[in-house]
């Protein structure tokens, strides 16, 4: 634009794929999609998956007890599988929880 004498910023509410980095001088592209959003889309189906498996689980469990009620060797087993259940999914969560991906 030729000689243009105002300051004023003609399009202030414009965002548009660039910006400037004012200590480089240079343009840079503007992510819109933060590592906020990248984390929960990750992150929500993994938690989500964790809850129905734990879930599932313990529905099983509850299933097979109700249907060998009289049988008191099967439910001394299925207790102690639900008990080894619980630890390995408890161990698994810690592992997972700690892993730095």
């Amino acid at each position: 634009m030729h000689n243009f004498k105002s300051r004023e910023p003609e399009r202030v509410m414009y965002t548009g794929a660039f910006t400037l980095n004012h200590i480089n001088n240079s343009v840079v592209m503007f992510d819109s999609f933060t590592t906020f959003k990248r984390r929960l889309l990750g992150e929500v189906p993994i938690i989500f998956l964790g809850f129905c498996i734990v879930g599932g689980c313990f529905y099983f469990f509850l299933l097979w007890t109700k249907a060998n009620q009289n049988n008191k060797i099967m439910t001394i087993i299925i207790g102690s599988l639900n008990g080894a259940c619980i630890t390995i999914l408890s161990t698994l969560y810690k592992v997972f929880a700690n892993a730095k991906f």
